[in-house]
């Protein structure tokens, strides 16, 4: 059986804050991404941030995205009170379908590895393999290698086992 450590507990905890600071009503990929990126001194911290993938820099990322994929329907952010937030104060999170989707691919990669605990970097991964939506989208406009970002992500993998 797999177990997720503390630290990958913490993280999908964290993306939850993450989410709330943003008001989204759910966790997403993109909110899993900014938790890794905000845990300073961890492996993942360190490869988004070689890659100029720092919190702050996701952060606006995201918000570049989002008024892209707006823009490209029609919809113009300038247009629109975006300051309205949806009240995501109470109660817990849940995690939309891209979130569940990170933690099954980074089980996937756990279970491939024949590793009994799912790290921090085995989500960063879990994020990585993201074929679709918000973060593709994000790594696209920022024009990430996100190749190389997976591969620097696996060699920091801990020993199997």
């Amino acid at each position: 059986m797999i177990r997720l450590t503390k630290e990958a507990r913490d993280v999908v905890e964290r993306a939850g804050k993450e989410a709330r600071t943003i008001a989204s009503g759910s966790i997403e990929a993109e909110h899993i991404l900014l938790a890794l990126a905000g845990r300073e001194g961890t492996a993942a911290q360190h490869i988004l941030a070689s890659a100029g993938l720092a919190h702050e820099a996701l952060l606006a990322a995201i918000e570049q995205e989002f008024e892209q994929s707006l823009a490209s329907v029609g919809v113009l952010v300038g247009e629109f009170d975006l300051n309205a937030q949806a009240d995501s104060s109470k109660g817990r999170l849940g995690l939309a379908a891209s979130a569940r989707l990170v933690l099954e691919r980074a089980l996937a990669v756990a279970k491939r590895r024949c590793d009994n605990r799912l790290e921090p970097i085995h989500l960063l991964l879990g994020v990585l393999d993201a074929k679709a939506g918000t973060v593709p989208r994000m790594f696209a406009l920022a024009e990430v290698d996100v190749a190389d970002l997976a591969q620097r992500a696996e060699a920091a993998l801990p020993a199997t086992g």
